[in-house]
């Protein structure tokens, strides 16, 4: 084989040749920044692996030595570098018997056969090497009869980042083979300025003439969904304006049970069900509702029946009411959001315990839009008929706090009234009158009302909050906080009252000049009147004669009781001796233990029998602790047992105050526990 006409030449002793001279230029270098990607991953090979390796990795890289027997070398010009000798052999016209050598395949690239011309180009070095000085073999991404065609493998569902210039190809490629499922192909459009074309071809590249699905739209996202694929796909993006894009492909899993013949099989494998079916594979019929309007329907025993309710984005709560027309046969009511309700999978639900209530409730706040399931279960014997509403609708935070705050208009938002403030109409402007005046108001679970609140007195003032049964449903929790000159919260107060008491009295004692705030919580829905009167009279007139004595508006407990109206029976400890009570959320339960002065610590021990964390533990010496004013407290709320150490100077009485707090546990049950107070003998 002639190169040039003129000269043979021996690859292998000039690539030999070429390693020890780059071996030696580059060997102190450290900067690589301006050298070319071929001649670093060279260079880097011989001073990492030596010479010996590196000239056996450029015979087997540049030259088929097998074929080539070539005795006598010419290398470049004296100055020239490995890339620049290697493209003078591939630059060089090649002659064979007077014939022109055609190089490589053509797979849709550029039309006809590429001729020698392309040998030219170098193989789009270095993007490919010439093997044989007759075609191109192409490094890893790259493909056509010189190397210059981007080509990647697209891997199922990784998502290929990539860019193309103005009037460019980026070609990608996968094989797919299934007589059953589908594959899709997603190219996204990833920069703000641009504008790719989509094209997808079986076998062959695609071009604008020739493709089996394109997309020149001015949409950012293409899709393209071969069903049934068998052979390799490419997929090729034009940028009629350079754009950067991803790629991503997904081959399809099949559907469960074929969407039942009521949906469509998608790529993900999940099946989208037609109007009137849903479950994975939409095999379940499902009634759809129409907002506000009931419906009468029955359900055998053991058995769903399922109905679906269209939630749109302006309204944020959803009612649905579900009566037994059967009489006592207990169907059991849950809504779920997007999928069907099942008694696994729902966001709420009735249970309808109550064979007395033919009537189950339940009401979503803070609704999101969306398709809510609706599912009736057959719990009870038998066939059973019930009539069915679902309604959704706008309502305003709170609901404005009731009718007296605000009133709910278009886009749920509150309208307050003049003396109101808030996004719920929550806070009141004025005062609160000492008259008696009644203010009413409601509450959601876990939200506030505030009221500000002027005293200038040494008499007590006594706050009264009672609970209402209209405009809430059924009656709720309200619980009362009172702070001075902030608004209070859960753990901030002066003044609480967290009990389960429908009527609510709380004393604040010789306020005199000063501003409060009231602050009434939902612990649960309620609906509530307030009010506040200054009074000499003493609270709860001491619970009944015969717990107290009332003394200018305070009283005087006699032995046995505490409390600010006497209302706590003071139960007697005995050193070393334990006792059981219970309490509720809300409530103290007081002991008192007589204590021997400078003797020995007294130890006092509360052990939860059926909870964790949930009481709390105070004392004091001669007066009753509450929870501002106490000697010593205990809450762990990691521990089931509490324990206080405290050391009387003299002999005295201990109060021992017992409490649970609201914000721990849930609201009406009763939490039981031992108590014990001991103190060594002298």
């Amino acid at each position: 084989m002639l190169i040039g006409g003129a000269h043979c030449i021996n690859l292998t002793n000039l690539v030999h040749r070429i390693a020890e001279r780059k071996a030696r230029q580059y060997s102190e270098m450290s900067d690589y920044s301006k050298v070319s990607p071929y001649d670093r991953e060279v260079s880097s090979l011989w001073r990492r692996i030596g010479i010996d390796a590196a000239r056996e990795w450029a015979n087997i890289r540049l030259v088929n030595v097998g074929r080539l027997r070539l005795s006598q070398a010419e290398p470049g010009p004296p100055d020239m570098g490995l890339a620049e000798e290697r493209n003078f052999l591939c630059s060089r016209d090649i002659d064979d018997g007077g014939s022109r050598v055609v190089g490589g395949s053509n797979r849709g690239i550029g039309g006809s056969e590429s001729r020698f011309r392309n040998m030219s180009s170098n193989c789009s070095f270095p993007n490919g090497i010439c093997v044989e000085a007759q075609s191109c073999e192409c490094e890893r991404g790259w493909a056509g009869d010189d190397c210059s065609v981007s080509d990647l493998a697209l891997e199922v569902g990784q998502a290929m980042l990539s860019s193309v210039g103005i009037k460019q190809w980026k070609f990608f490629h996968f094989s797919a083979y299934s007589t059953k499922s589908a594959v899709t192909v997603e190219i996204r459009q990833t920069s703000q300025g641009g504008d790719v074309d989509a094209y997808i071809r079986k076998d062959a590249y695609p071009n604008r003439g020739e493709y089996d699905q394109r997309d020149i739209s001015h949409s950012r996202t293409a899709v393209f969904t071969v069903v049934r694929p068998y052979g390799t796909y490419f997929v090729g993006v034009y940028g009629f304006i350079g754009a950067e894009f991803s790629v991503t492909y997904l081959e399809a899993r099949s559907c469960p049970n074929d969407c039942s013949g009521f949906g469509t099989c998608l790529s993900s494998g999940e099946c989208e069900c037609v109007d009137g079916f849903a479950g994975s594979d939409c095999s379940t019929p499902v009634t759809r509702m129409t907002n506000g309007q009931g419906l009468v329907s029955k359900v055998f025993e053991g058995e769903w029946k399922h109905f679906s309710l269209e939630v749109p984005p302006s309204h944020n709560h959803v009612e649905v009411t579900l009566t037994d027309m059967s009489g006592g046969k207990d169907p059991d009511l849950y809504v779920n959001l997007g999928a069907l309700a099942s008694r696994t999978a729902f966001l709420i639900h009735d249970n309808h315990d109550n064979d007395d209530d033919p009537v189950s409730h339940v009401l979503l706040a803070d609704a999101r839009p969306g398709v809510y399931y609706i599912g009736v279960y057959a719990y009870g014997v038998g066939t059973i008929d019930f009539h069915l509403k679902g309604e959704s609708f706008a309502d305003c935070p709170n609901s404005c706090s009731g009718r007296t705050h605000g009133t709910c208009v278009d886009n749920a938002q509150c309208q307050c009234q003049p003396d109101y403030a808030g996004d719920s109409c929550e806070e009141k402007r004025s005062p609160l009158s000492l008259d008696g005046q009644i203010e009413t108001g409601m509450v959601q679970g876990d939200t506030w009302n505030y009221y500000p609140l002027i005293t200038s007195t040494s008499s007590n003032v006594v706050i009264r909050v009672s609970h209402l049964l209209d405009p809430a449903p059924i009656l709720g929790d309200c619980d009362v906080y009172i702070q001075r000159q902030r608004k209070p919260g859960i753990t901030d107060w002066t003044y609480v009252d967290t009990s389960l008491d429908l009527e609510v009295v709380l004393v604040m004692e010789s306020p005199l000049a000063d501003t409060w705030y009231i602050g009434i919580h939902g612990y649960r829905p309620c609906a509530y009147a307030l009010s506040a009167t200054v009074e000499n009279t003493c609270p709860n007139e001491c619970t009944s004669p015969n717990h107290g004595l009332c003394d200018s508006g305070h009283c005087r407990c006699y032995g046995g009781f505490t409390g600010s109206d006497c209302r706590y029976a003071l139960i007697t400890l005995f050193s070393g001796k334990p006792t059981s009570q219970v309490t509720q959320a809300g409530e103290w339960v007081y002991f008192i233990y007589r204590a021997i002065g400078s003797g020995p610590s007294v130890c006092i021990e509360v052990q939860e029998t059926g909870s964790r964390g949930s009481l709390a533990l105070y004392a004091s010496f001669s007066s009753t602790p509450t929870h501002t004013s106490y000697d010593a407290y205990a809450h762990d709320v990691q521990k089931r047992s509490q324990r206080l150490m405290i050391t009387p100077t003299f002999d005295t009485e201990i109060i021992i105050g017992v409490y649970a707090p609201r914000i721990y546990i849930p609201t009406t049950d009763t939490y039981s526990f031992d108590i014990v107070a001991y103190q060594a003998s002298i």
